[in-house]
């Protein structure tokens, strides 16, 4: 149980990305929220091109909701830096933890760390 002040949530974020044609649902973090609920730890999943959730929106309910740890992921090398520049701007609004997942990320450490 959450005390008072305390955070201790998680939120999950698939971002948007300009050239995405069609929206799709991020089996993957779907898979991660349920780990991540099923030992007790609160899991937001914010699904960009599902619900068109804006870095303020998310920036609300980091600082509503608790949220410790923000957890991103990259799927396509070619959304990278669209992703980057919103995690960039929700941390400086948040100054929230932010870590990046994903496959591209998973292969490209060393080039998602440059960008």
């Amino acid at each position: 149980m959450q005390k008072s002040g305390e955070k201790n949530s998680v939120m999950l974020i698939n971002p948007g990305w300009q050239q995405l044609d069609e929206p799709f649902e991020h089996l993957g973090l779907g898979y991660l929220a349920a780990s991540l609920r099923h030992v007790g730890i609160e899991t937001t999943i914010m699904d960009v091109p599902l619900t068109g959730a804006t870095v303020a929106t998310m920036a609300k309910q980091i600082h509503a909701g608790g949220i410790a740890l923000v957890g991103v992921s990259i799927t396509f090398q070619e959304s990278a830096r669209e992703a980057l520049r919103g995690i960039t701007q929700l941390k400086k609004e948040t100054g929230v933890t932010i870590v990046v997942g994903g496959i591209y990320p998973t292969l490209a450490a060393q080039e998602i760390m440059a960008l």
